[in-house]
């Protein structure tokens, strides 16, 4: 925010400047130059443009040049130079703005001034009028450069902003959290605040859950839950015939289908034959290989844990940051593995497992 203020703040300093330079411009005035002076120097003159001012006191005679009139100018001061027209002189007695170029006279080395352009010089009364009408036309065209330029600088000042917040939409990294996960994660890490309700304990010293069990068919359309011996919250599909099963046999320890047990193949991978676990519903080719839990076990994430299968040895590996997989009592960290032995016991929140080799 103090960038854009900084930035702010450079457009509008650079819009003064344009904008005094504009008045300045506006009001400026060619610079009058006196007769005195051109009288005290007329070489420094020579050739070049000057404006002077004061009163027509007579004609003079032109000579054979018949095209040129000629007629003085006075000062104040009482300083007189000769200018030479091509035009109707102007009246005698009359005071008038004379801009012309100064050459020197071969005769007398005097200045002569060669009109350009005349102006006459009103009277008091004139003089009043028109200054008030040249101070309104002045600031009339002030207004429309400074207006002009408002508007210019409102629509730099809009394309900026506009540019900048597309940057400040943009979205941030996900910012972690002191329990190590991020808000990445979709229903994992609601599922670690849920409240487990009061039940009663079960043998094995765990809480059975006291939600209602969802009841739920086999995803394979060719066996029944008999068949594939899955338990009602628990969703999986029958492997292939010519599929190898995973050696051993999982047996739900604890909860509403405590004593349930069956059989699983994993999906062959780099690592091993893989078996997921968890609440994420799997389709397709991988499906044979996913334990899919029931809504009954809120407590466990989407993809809690996987077993593996390396020749004879299987391992637990747990995938989830923020729910725990336990194995014997002794917290698994997320990514890490630990080999499964014949009777270990496996705690995926309210779901307690026991691994049974054959």
């Amino acid at each position: 925010m103090n960038r854009y203020v900084k930035d702010i703040a450079s457009l509008v300093r650079s819009f003064t400047w344009v904008c005094f330079l504009l008045i300045v411009g506006t009001a400026g005035v060619h610079a009058q130059t006196s007769i005195s002076e051109i009288n005290g120097n007329p070489g420094k003159y020579r050739g070049q443009t000057v404006t002077v001012q004061g009163t027509v006191d007579r004609h003079v005679d032109s000579g054979a040049d018949t095209d040129t009139k000629n007629y003085i100018i006075k000062d104040d001061s009482g300083q007189e130079i000769r200018a030479k027209t091509t035009k109707k002189p102007p009246s005698t007695g009359a005071q008038y703005t004379v801009e012309g170029v100064i050459e020197i006279s071969p005769f007398n080395r005097k200045p002569v001034l060669e009109e350009k352009s005349r102006s006459e010089i009103a009277s008091a009364d004139e003089k009043k009028s028109d200054s008030g009408e040249s101070l309104r036309q002045g600031f009339s065209t002030i207004t429309v450069y400074l207006i002009f330029g408002l508007g210019f600088l409102v629509v730099i000042v809009l394309v900026y902003f506009a540019y900048a917040s597309q940057d400040q939409n943009e979205p941030a990294p996900a910012a972690p959290v002191q329990d190590g996960t991020t808000d990445e994660q979709d229903d994992e890490s609601d599922l670690s605040t849920t409240e487990i309700g009061d039940g009663e304990e079960s043998d094995s010293g765990f809480p059975e859950p006291s939600g209602d069990r969802i009841k739920s068919e086999s995803s394979s359309s060719e066996t029944s839950e008999e068949d594939s011996e899955g338990p009602e919250t628990l969703k999986f599909k029958a492997p292939p015939k010519t599929m190898k099963f995973v050696p051993g046999r999982l047996v739900i320890a604890a909860g509403p289908d405590q004593g349930k047990e069956f059989r699983i193949a994993g999906r062959p991978t780099p690592e091993g034959n893989v078996v997921t676990i968890g609440r994420a519903e799997v389709e397709g080719e991988r499906a044979f290989a996913h334990i899919q839990l029931g809504d009954t076990y809120r407590t466990v994430s989407r993809m809690q844990a996987e077993i593996i299968q390396q020749d004879q040895t299987i391992l637990l590996k747990n995938t989830s940051e923020t729910n725990p997989t336990i194995v014997n009592g002794d917290n698994l960290p997320t990514g890490e593995t630990v080999e499964l032995q014949d009777g270990d016991m496996i705690r995926m929140g309210e779901l307690m497992l026991r691994y049974e080799r054959d």
